[in-house]
């Protein structure tokens, strides 16, 4: 992209201007008018973080009339390997000093992974890693389905409780989802939404790599649904606990 582009932001509710991959969502636009991203080099971090040097930093600015909250997302390249990527961080500006405003991570359908974060106001954003200690990575992954065959372009969410992160997959053709770097022995809890098909949450306690974690719509869902791969299911409390 330039080193400036200005796009054109309409009034209306949950509003998203974009620029490439890079996204501003505000909860609302009273009043029309323009949302400006200007490529910016990123100066000193706080301690603890390491500049990405192959991510996007902009200074976002809007003229139009907003309400807050806004979502930031910004993309990652495709270099940047799956364990750096849930090192990443959204920074944001506030008052000279760049603050750690992460939210969310995403990956799109079409592979596109993007780190997001929530503020009340614009200025500069950029990426960078965390460089703190990170606990063992496990894997968490499944099919989405019904009758047997793969439900495409289903979102899957699974949160940390402890520390509300939010981490989004959007199932391929096949129905099939995956997270990978999941910090072992956390509880997450796991979620899908799909336009056509309600699902029941689930709650994980994950301590190894756990696969076939599997949904199936209300309507279709039997009582002989089985079990997880190194889990085991109880149905009453929608739990699965990873086997020692």
């Amino acid at each position: 992209c330039d080193d400036e582009t200005t796009i054109a932001t309409p009034a209306g509710m949950a509003v998203t201007t974009s620029l490439d991959d890079a996204t501003v969502t505000f909860a609302g636009i009273s009043v029309a008018g323009t949302t400006t991203f200007s490529a910016i080099a990123v100066g000193s971090l706080p301690s603890g973080f390491s500049l990405c040097p192959t991510c996007p930093s902009f200074d976002i600015t809007t003229d139009a009339t907003y309400t807050p909250p806004v979502v930031v997302c910004l993309p990652v390249p495709s270099e940047v390997n799956a364990i750096n990527y849930q090192r990443l961080k959204l920074l944001h500006g506030e008052n000279g000093v760049l603050v750690d405003r992460t939210t969310s991570r995403i990956t799109n359908g079409n592979g596109t992974r993007l780190v997001c974060g929530t503020v009340s106001s614009l200025s500069p954003f950029a990426l960078a890693f965390d460089l703190g200690p990170s606990a063992a990575n496990v894997s968490v992954s499944g099919r989405v389905s019904a009758n047997g065959l793969g439900i495409a372009r289903a979102t899957v969410q699974i949160v940390d409780p402890s520390s509300n992160e939010i981490r989004t997959a959007i199932t391929n053709g096949f129905g099939y989802y995956r997270f990978d770097d999941l910090a072992a022995g956390n509880s997450y809890v796991l979620s899908v939404m799909h336009k056509r098909y309600q699902f029941t949450s689930r709650i994980i306690t994950v301590d190894d790599d756990l696969s076939d974690v599997d949904f199936t719509p209300e309507e279709f869902r039997s009582s002989n649904s089985g079990n997880a791969v190194g889990a085991a299911f109880w149905p009453a409390s929608s739990t699965w606990f990873v086997n020692p």
